[in-house]
């Protein structure tokens, strides 16, 4: 194992641990800001289950057993695993959250593209196949030479910062949760909902940056999408060239009307499937 291997080893293993540690940070620091007297209290009741006499008992016993030496070891897998857990409930809870966030990379893909690439692609391969995948299949028969290195960063970016926007959902449930158990222990519903709403506003344009950069990243891979298509056409245009049809016109048309992104109802969403399911 050279150093570039221990080094992507190094970078991978942090950034597999960063977020869950930040996220859970977070978590603690804003129960203690929003309900501290709660806090204080499940603080109290732990304290009693876990104190410094039972930690000896157990450290006493793993030495009589000669298992002490892998104690850090069993303790960093532990660590390793509770953040794991943490942030998979977390963004899979939050992910159930509405709204959720719905891109349109057909409708993206044909503003991007003239009438005549359009009309090429349909007639070379399928007069009602879908521009992305057009796109998916020049790139995995190796018709395109371009580098995928750049599309799979903005994949991976993408991807990141849904996961941000499923959690920060849940951070703002969180905040509540914590300011209603506030309100319930101290009476003070004033107070709770004071502490609460600093939360929520900076959870507020957290959440709106992560969907502008989500959609920005999306945006970048419609654009090596079409990068793609257009090096795909260059390679073996259309000869001779080809126009759409009344009909083609008109779906394009209304395909490039569509909404580039919009923001759904999860429970809108769920409905709507099981009444399709329903009629089928």
């Amino acid at each position: 194992m050279n150093f570039a291997e221990i080094k992507a080893a190094v970078r991978d293993l942090w950034e597999f641990v960063w977020p869950p540690i930040v996220l859970l940070i977070v978590l603690v620091l804003l129960a203690r800001f929003v309900a501290p007297l709660r806090v204080e209290r499940l603080r109290e009741r732990l304290g009693g289950v876990i104190d410094r006499e039972k930690i000896a008992a157990l450290r006493t016993a793993a030495e009589q057993m000669g298992v002490a030496t892998a104690l850090p070891i069993a303790t960093l897998f532990f660590l390793i695993f509770i953040l794991y857990v943490t942030s998979t409930t977390v963004i899979t809870f939050g992910s159930m959250l509405p709204p959720s966030i719905a891109t349109s990379s057909e409708a993206s893909l044909a503003r991007s593209l003239g009438d005549a690439d359009v009309a090429c692609l349909w007639s070379r391969y399928s007069a009602d196949g879908e521009l992305l995948h057009l796109a998916e299949l020049a790139r995995a028969e190796g018709k395109v030479k371009t580098t995928s290195e750049s599309l799979d960063y903005w994949i991976d970016r993408r991807d990141r910062f849904g996961a941000a926007f499923d959690a920060l959902k849940f951070i703002a449930l969180w905040a509540l949760v914590w300011a209603f158990a506030e309100g319930l222990a101290s009476r003070a519903w004033g107070r709770a909902l004071i502490r609460v709403l600093p939360a929520l506003v900076l959870t507020l344009f957290a959440v709106v940056a992560s969907i502008a950069m989500y959609l920005f990243a999306s945006q970048q891979i419609v654009h090596a999408r079409a990068a793609d298509l257009r090096t795909l056409l260059a390679s073996a245009p259309c000869t001779p060239a080809v126009t759409l049809s009344n009909v083609q016109a008109t779906e394009l048309a209304a395909l490039r009307r569509d909404e580039l992104w919009s923001l759904e109802s999860s429970s809108f969403s769920y409905a709507r499937w099981f009444m399709d399911n329903i009629n089928k």
